[in-house]
């Protein structure tokens, strides 16, 4: 692969292919660095990892984006590929002046949302949500938090504060 393509893969990657809420808006991802492995159609971000888009923010610390098979890096390039964006350790989502977090979280694009698993929980000023999952829905913008079907005696906690 040259240097020229893998220049303008970082390019395209930094400023606007990922679109987790709205496909017209750019989004921008930092990170102390990327891994594109094109034999498995994926990119792999690691350290402090932060993504923007309008007033969506999205951290963890590593995050891996899978590609439809085949087409190398014109795939990578293509925003339109990607069927799946993995978040590891640390992840949260602020939108809104909440805070949902969790030790891992998927983003499916086909799906329109996003998974917050292991110690998920969504805080909102003095709320505080907990649950076994928190989904994030991106197109109505909306958070709610689930407990496993493996865990039918387990329920949602809620505390909320005094005004």
């Amino acid at each position: 692969m040259s240097l020229r393509y893998l220049l303008v893969f970082l390019l395209v990657v930094s400023l606007s292919s990922y679109a987790i809420e709205d496909k017209s808006v750019p989004t921008e991802i930092l990170s102390k660095s990327l891994k594109v492995n094109y034999a498995e159609n994926t990119a792999t971000y690691l350290g402090d990892v932060s993504v923007t888009q309008r007033d969506l923010l999205i951290k963890c610390d590593a995050m891996k984006i899978y590609y439809h098979n085949g087409g190398g890096a014109e795939s990578v390039l293509n925003s339109h590929s990607i069927y799946k964006i993995e978040f590891e350790r640390n992840v949260s989502i602020a939108k809104d002046g909440r805070i949902a977090t969790g030790n891992e979280g998927v983003f499916e694009p086909d799906k329109d949302r996003i998974l917050l698993t292991g110690n998920a929980s969504i805080k909102d000023k003095e709320n505080h949500l907990k649950g076994d999952a928190v989904v994030y829905d991106t197109v109505k913008k909306i958070f709610r938090t689930t407990n496993s079907k493996n865990s039918p005696n387990k329920r949602v906690r809620v505390l909320i504060a005094e005004n």
